[in-house]
């Protein structure tokens, strides 16, 4: 029998979980424990009786010198009696429960051990069974063992007597009598166990504590007793969930409370780790001569976004500082315990098990190293130069990934990597996959700050005038690898003073005229000769260091000079070498190219075409600029050669990249320009795929799937370099009115890029490319639709795109409402003052609600009116009239449906409280949402008593519903369906979802503490259909407001009679708002109705607060109320002329009334006592006439109706969900089915 390990680990078997904990030490430790000799505790189970173990207290896994597994079962009993008594039952579940473990099919004999863990037993008892056990164990045949204990046999008259006592357990449990096999088998795999627990001066918690202090980190020694209650926790814990524990999970738990030391078999690999780690960081150089900066900025963003994001990415631009910031943090955090970093161009292996061998770990799984860091240190995983990372060698980046995200022992863990800005790219198509897995926060190193830069010039003076000088040389001097550079080439005389470098190719170039450090001379030549030699070699050899072997005599003469010049850094001393940074060999493969002059392209080849040369191209391209005609002449050679257009896209677009790129805008200008904007059109399209970096605020997001978050970042990219950026637009927006109309999309797609990132900041490049993008689009619309787009003589050439290009623009001018209102103002204008809007361009502008119902909601109820507002009927027929074109013609079904309201089912069908513009309105701008709402309404209740006079479908004269209310009197027409608008049904299609909006804003505003009061008046002043009333009573009926303001709704007996047959409604038809929602992106939607039909204030109804005015007003209201309502049978409210002469009609206004009066009659009230509160005392109402034949009948008429509404909602339900509800069963649903095809049921009728 099964039974639940709440039951058998409660929290009172506080003495098994101190056992259970003696393993989980065992555990932590990989060390021995009691029951299986020389062997190490490898996993501890906890009430496993439901997972097969008959012993199910503790389950403990040994793992022994031949790697073999035993499995040892305990049965825990604080006290324990040996003996075969039967009151002894804790003796006999013990031995039964042994030998079923003995003859489970996975029971290893020889191996495997089971038996009882207690804290006090016989002492002589005790030693006595474990006697008898050693001598199954030493006996070599059960002959030789059973012999012992019969006859003249060896064992004691004690030993016999506990051996018989034992064998009658046994063969109560068998069932039949034991043969000597299985007796011998018994007692050779039984083990008793005793723990001291109980007693004052006990040594097991002790031994506990001194073993535990071996576990933990030498500065921590003193936390072995919060270390061993929490094993005590986890194992009280564990017994109530079945827990298992392997090392890692306990590691991982324990490692949240105390601080460990690494396990005896990964020590060496951690040790390992953390030598690698410091080794690596020495790589990484972090001061300037000296200076060391603190970014502060930075290192604080870094915090913050660590904290909440799982994947963490540092971009910035090559130098800006990015591996600097990661040894600062790494070295922080080393001085807490072990941190494990990767760094590119430190990587063997083509995975991490060859990765591990290679750098001397051992094969033990991932997983349980990085637990073991984890716990002991920090649980990040730092990786500089993620996007550098050698193909080959990338599978060890994924093995390490896909085991910190996919498992629940590393779910503390973080990724943290630097990457350049252009390195995202790259970065995404290896590992796309695991970078959705979870939101990436991003966080820039930018270039030095006004007080970094002030704090290196404090250190560095000689560089005060190049940290804070033109904005060129800032851009390039203040990142932190460029200002040391030029802190080592810099001396003090007149010469290098006026050296103001504009570009990185000026570095370069002094860099090269020193050598690569200060020398002059022969020695900057051979220097020179050298840096060339090894930067060719690496440049051949990517994903290899520079073996000493292969370079020339005098090259290798001067290595140890660039080591201590550090450009080059030892890997292993005496046989390999490496640059100190990617930018070392990015200007020494530079030289190489120049070197090379025209056959450069030739020396890419030979090198095998590596795309992490592509920035060494740009350079390359830049440094070319001075000579305006080379540059041209170079790129249309490679454009007209058979290579990679890589290398014509890295040469196009460098003269961005160039902080002087303005002093080269007309050689960039005369190449783009040429052969019809040829290359313009690819410099467009190449410069928004290759500078931009997905939107950080998406990737850091957890709004969207996984799957969904890398694509909407990519649509919503930001500029990556936003110098380069900058430059681009500018030099376009110069140019602009001389472009194509062709080339003008192409232009917008870098507009959106900027704006994606600076839509709600206010800039000079945002301003400029708005009024640009503004101009274009009012051009557009004062020009018409795309349908005359082909005559407009400046909109030619665009063809199909013309509409396509107006959608953008208008987003482009729209989304910046916050900085340019402006704008954004002049386009709906103009929008307002066009023709019509059709449905689909009205949709455009409805999406947009939640920005211009923010800035420009008077303007957005102007065009939402603009659009929907049909004319009138008799205005229709005046101007047909008028037009000579009517003829009489009557108006029929279509017309009542709209109502003079724009239909536009395809966009406000089904209705939603969510549709655009009602939900961003109401949420922004209630009042303007109001005026919208009302002056829909009224339009729609114009058209409706219009139509009440014009169309063959009259159905009567209707009569208006007065009421008195504290701000006057005011009108309300209407009947049933019209009081129905309010719940988003049989209203025009829009004017259904504004009315569904209006209730989310209203009851939203009373559970903030707005008056119910102030509500009611807001809603219904200036409003004249009957739906404003349905929605004031809901709030009334949800506040129970007793008020002035609420009296005229609950003494009306139309209203009353209207919001019964509501009532009626929302009952039975609570699925019939949900019709229609199936098309993808419709679950929001149906989740907002469903929670409208689900209120509680659906099941009330308006009569309900009249008795509460009767009995509740006190004499202010009761008297009144009264009189009111005693009043409706002399004067009845009739809904048309015609009902005045209509006997059925008058006989329900006389019913009606009668039961409006009972509810003013205090008699009609009495007490009960409460069943679930006996003390409590409720007033309840009992009608007088409830029990009368006629009412019978009607309730009974009711009734089947709500049963059959009832049905059609249980169909509904299975269909939706597949789940059968209880109200039916499919025999009994069947059964009432056939009976209504007897009996007709119809919709309850209107009260009149």
């Amino acid at each position: 029998m099964t039974q639940s390990p709440e039951l058998a680990g409660g929290a009172g078997f506080t003495f098994e979980g101190a056992v259970a904990a003696v393993y989980l030490v065992a555990l932590l430790q990989e060390g021995n424990a009691p029951g299986v000799e020389n062997s190490t505790v490898c996993r501890v189970a906890l009430q496993q009786r439901d997972a097969g173990e008959p012993l199910d207290d503790v389950i403990v896994d040994f793992a022994g010198a031949n790697a073999g597994l035993a499995r040892l079962g305990l049965q825990v009993k604080r006290q324990l009696t040996i003996s075969s008594s039967d009151s002894n039952t804790d003796f006999r579940e013990v031995i039964r429960d042994c030998w079923l473990t003995l003859n489970k099919p996975d029971f290893h004999k020889g191996v495997d051990r089971f038996g009882a863990a207690t804290g006090e037993v016989s002492p002589q008892k005790a030693r006595d069974l474990r006697s008898i056990c050693e001598l199954a164990r030493a006996s070599a045949t059960p002959e030789e063992f059973r012999s012992r204990f019969i006859g003249s046999g060896s064992a004691s008259l004690a030993l016999r007597a506990i051996y018989s006592d034992v064998t009658a357990l046994i063969e109560a449990a068998n069932g039949s009598p034991c043969t000597a096999e299985e007796e011998h088998e018994f007692f050779a795999h039984f083990v008793l166990v005793e723990f001291d627990f109980m007693h004052a001066g006990g040594t097991t918690a002790p031994t506990q504590l001194n073993l535990l202090r071996g576990c933990l980190n030498a500065r921590h020694h003193s936390e072995a007793p919060a270390a061993w209650s929490e094993i005590m926790r986890l194992a009280r814990d564990g017994a109530g969930k079945a827990a298992i524990f392997t090392r890692p999970q306990l590691v991982r738990e324990v490692g949240k409370v105390v601080r460990l030391s690494a396990g005896a078999s990964l020590k060496p690999d951690v040790e390992a780790v953390e030598r690698l780690t410091r080794q690596w960081l020495e790589d990484i150089e972090d001061d300037v001569g000296g200076t060391r900066i603190k970014r502060l900025k930075a290192t604080n963003t870094l915090t913050v976004v660590r904290s909440s994001h799982r994947i963490v990415q540092l971009t910035g631009l090559p130098g800006s500082g990015k591996s600097a910031l990661l040894r600062a943090t790494i070295q922080t955090e080393l001085a807490a315990g072990p941190v494990l970093l990767i760094k590119s161009g430190r990587i063997d292996g083509t995975g991490w098990a060859s990765f591990a061998t290679a750098n001397g770990l051992s094969s033990a799984p991932i997983m349980s190293l990085l637990v073991e860091i984890g716990a002991m240190g920090s649980p990040t995983l730092f990786i500089d130069g993620i996007d550098r990372i050698e193909k080959k060698h990338q599978p060890v980046i994924t093995d390490l990934m896909t085991e910190i995200l996919t498992r629940p022992e590393l779910d503390n863990w973080r990724i943290v990597m630097s990457l350049r800005d252009t390195g995202v790219e790259t970065l995404r198509n290896w590992l796309g996959k695991l970078l959705a897995h979870s939101g990436v926060g991003t966080v820039e190193v930018a270039p030095l700050n006004e007080e970094e830069a002030a704090e290196l010039a404090t250190g560095k003076p000689h560089l005060y005038p190049l940290l804070f000088g033109p904005r060129e040389v800032k851009e390039i001097v203040r990142r932190p690898f460029f200002a040391k550079i030029l802190d080592q080439n810099f001396s003090a005389n007149a010469d290098d003073e006026a050296f103001l470098p504009q570009s990185e190719v000026d570095l370069i170039r002094n860099w090269w005229d020193r050598g690569g450090y200060n020398a002059q001379g022969q020695d900057a030549i051979d220097r020179q000769m050298a840096i060339v030699e090894m930067g060719r070699l690496r440049a051949q050899h990517l994903e290899q260091e520079i073996s000493l072997i292969d370079l020339t005599p005098s090259t290798a003469r001067q290595v140890a000079q660039f080591v201590e010049d550090g450009i080059l850094q030892h890997v292993n001393r005496g046989h390999t070498i490496r640059f100190a940074h990617d930018i070392f060999f990015e200007w020494a493969f530079f030289n190489v190219l120049v070197s090379r002059r025209q056959a450069w392209l030739d020396e890419i080849k030979a090198c095998g075409e590596p795309p992490a040369v592509a920035r060494v191209v740009e350079l390359l391209s830049q440094a070319t600029l001075n000579d305006g005609a080379a540059w041209v002449f170079t790129l249309k050679r490679i454009d007209q050669f058979n290579v990679r257009s890589q290398w014509v896209r890295a040469w196009l677009l460098a003269p961005l990249s160039a902080s002087n790129f303005a002093q080269f805008g007309p050689t960039f200008a005369s190449a783009v320009d040429a052969d019809g904007y040829k290359f313009l059109k690819k410099a467009l399209v190449w410069f928004q795929a290759e500078r931009t970096t997905p939107n950080p605020n998406v990737l850091s997001s957890d709004q969207w799937e996984p799957a969904e978050r890398l694509r909407v970042a990519d649509l919503l990219g930001w500029p990556s370099d936003v110098a380069a950026w900058r430059r681009f637009i500018e030099f376009l927006l110069e140019k602009i009115s001389a472009l194509p109309v062709w080339l003008i999309p192409d232009v917008v797609a870098i507009f959106e890029v900027w704006q994606n990132a600076f839509r709600t900041i206010d800039n000079p490049v945002s301003n400029r490319l708005l009024e640009q993008a503004s101009q274009w689009l009012l051009s557009m619309e004062q020009q018409g639709s795309d349908d005359d787009a082909e005559a407009s003589s400046c909109w030619q050439g665009l063809d199909r795109h013309f509409d396509d290009l107006r959608k953008t623009l208008a987003r482009l001018v729209i989304h910046s409402a916050r900085t340019r209102p402006d704008l954004v103002e002049a386009y709906l204008r103009v929008l307002l003052a066009a023709e019509p809007m059709r449905g689909g361009k009205f949709k455009e502008i409805a999406g947009y609600g939640p920005i211009l119902a923010a800035t420009h909601p008077g303007l957005l109820v102007d065009l939402s009116l603009r659009h929907f507002i049909d004319e009138l009927p008799e205005d229709k027929i005046a101007r047909e009239r008028a037009e000579r074109s009517w003829f009489g013609q009557s108006f029929g079904h279509h017309d009542w449906q709209t109502l003079s309201i724009e239909r536009d089912s395809s966009n406000y069908f089904p209705a939603s409280p969510l549709r655009e513009p009602f939900h961003a309105l109401f949420e922004h701008a209630p009042d303007q949402a109001l005026r919208l709402l009302k002056a829909l309404s009224n339009h729609a209740i114009t058209a409706w008593r219009q139509l009440h006079k014009l169309s063959y479908e009259k159905g009567g004269t209707p009569l208006p519903l007065t009421l008195e209310f504290p701000w006057g009197t005011q009108e309300f027409w209407g009947r049933e369906h019209e009081y129905y608008w309010a719940r988003g049904m049989w209203a025009p299609k829009p004017l259904s979802c504004a009315y569904l909006a209006l209730e989310n804003w209203a009851f939203k505003e009373l559970a903030s503490g707005r008056s119910t009061d102030e509500l009611i008046r807001l809603i219904v002043a200036n409003h004249q259909c009957v739906a404003a009333l349905c929605a004031a009573a809901a709030i009334a009926m949800a506040a129970e407001t007793i008020s002035e303001t609420v009296f005229p709704l609950v003494t009306s007996q139309r209203l009353l009679m209207l919001d019964r047959w509501r009532s009626q409604q929302d009952f039975g038809n609570k699925q019939a708002a949900l019709i229609g929602f199936h098309r993808q992106g419709d679950l929001p939607h149906a989740r907002a109705v469903k929670a409208i039909s689900e209120r509680p204030v659906r099941q009330l109804e308006l009569s309900r607060l009249l008795a509460t005015f009767f009995l509740m007003g006190g004499q202010q209201f009761q008297v009144r109320a009264k009189a009111a309502v005693l009043a409706f049978k002399s004067n009845p409210s009739y809904p048309t002329e015609e009902a005045r002469d209509n006997p059925d009609v008058n006989y329900s206004l006389a019913t009606a009334a009668d039961q409006y009066a009972e509810l003013v009659n205090i008699e009609n009230y009495k007490s009960v006592r409460l069943k679930e509160e006996p003390d409590q005392l409720a007033i309840v109402h009992v009608s007088p006439t409830a029990a009368s034949p006629e009412q019978q009948v009607k309730a009974q008429a009711a009734g089947r109706w709500l049963k059959q509404s009832d049905l059609w909602l249980w169909a509904v339900k299975f269909f939706d969900d597949g789940v059968l509800g209880e109200s039916f069963n499919p025999r009994t649903a069947l059964e009432f089915a056939k009976d209504l095809s007897l009996i007709h049921i119809s919709e309850p009728t209107r009260p009149y």
